[in-house]
């Protein structure tokens, strides 16, 4: 088939790392997707649906052998050892070369008929960034669930990033930004912040979701040691607005220890029978002035240091994106 501006491509990716049980299926309703459009001529064509094998501790390297060999349009990658979901995500963006990519986790809770509506929420609100909200808790464990949503709310708070509310691994991302956030993207890097430099233009939409590995096996494909490095990698990635707040610290110490010494001053000068005792008044001014003066340096220095930080991370300082191919599938959407 020949793609040219009339038609819009599409990449997914998934890292794998225990999903020998779920990959063949997983790859069977993508082929359903595809050649669905195929059928109806549509102007969307998925180009390739790529697994990272993320150094997999079952038998996913010998079930993405198979699948690589009976569909063509499979495209596997395999790295030298476990770097980690995020890491792994990475990879396989990189790889990519589609106009969007949707990355799908491995357990099959992210499901790929739902590929579409997200593909036409960008179109439809012309956003560059969608990911799927569930509908209900995935894990059917409410704990778990709530937990998630309290720390992002809690980073969202702290950072200038809102987005961090919507985050999920079941994304629709524009192809130009995707593999731009990914090749930024260090070994401490938190992708979905990575994202949120090249674009603050993301939508959450709600999709059916549902971890069934986790319910039925109690079990997840990442364990605790995993999901807290994921954790690490948020707060070092996120711009945690500290400096700011230090500042305004410093900035209230300083203004205290002035009014205290001039406090002092003025009983020194004309109220010198209200001193009960001498000495610990212009101690305490001293001291909270010194230490208002010692937290405006650092959170200075930390300002400049985290500035240095977001550059070496790869934060642009500007970046084009191409929405031109929009009007087609709007197009086509609205007929079907």
């Amino acid at each position: 088939m020949n793609h040219n501006n009339n038609h819009v491509t599409l990449s997914t990716v998934t890292p794998v790392y225990c999903g020998a049980d779920y990959l063949q299926k997983l790859v069977e309703e993508i082929a359903t997707v595809r050649q669905r459009w195929i059928d109806q001529e549509s102007p969307v064509f998925l180009t390739e649906a790529i697994f990272v094998d993320d150094n997999s501790i079952d038998s996913s390297s010998r079930v993405l052998e198979n699948i690589n060999n009976q569909y063509e349009w499979v495209k596997v990658i395999t790295l030298s050892r476990n770097f980690g979901q995020h890491s792994a995500t990475v990879a396989g963006i990189c790889h990519s070369s589609s106009d969007c990519v949707v990355t799908l986790d491995e357990d099959l809770q992210h499901k790929p008929d739902q590929i579409e509506l997200l593909l036409k929420s960008v179109i439809n609100e012309s956003v560059d960034v969608v990911y799927a909200r569930p509908k209900a808790p995935v894990h059917g464990d409410s704990w778990r669930d709530l937990s998630s949503k309290m720390v992002k709310r809690i980073l969202a708070r702290m950072t200038s990033t809102p987005q961090i509310k919507m985050f999920n691994s079941f994304r629709l991302i524009r192809g130009a930004i995707a593999r731009a956030a990914a090749s930024s993207s260090s070994s401490q890097t938190y992708l979905d912040l990575a994202i949120s430099w090249f674009t603050k233009s993301a939508i959450p939409i709600h999709v059916d979701m549902q971890d069934d590995r986790y319910q039925n096996e109690k079990k997840s494909g990442y364990g605790l040691r995993k999901l807290i490095k994921h954790a690490h990698h948020f707060i070092v990635s996120a711009e945690i607005d500290v400096a700011s707040t230090g500042l305004i610290l410093g900035a209230a110490a300083i203004l205290i220890a002035i009014l205290i010494g001039s406090t002092v001053i003025i009983q020194r000068l004309f109220f010198p029978e209200l001193i009960a005792s001498t000495g610990w008044a212009s101690l305490m001014a001293i001291i909270t002035f010194i230490g208002g003066v010692t937290i405006a340096i650092l959170c200075v220095a930390l300002e400049y240091i985290s500035i240095i930080l977001l550059n070496q991370f790869g934060k642009p300082i500007f970046f084009s994106v191409d929405r031109s191919k929009d009007s087609v599938l709007k197009n086509w959407f609205e007929k079907n």
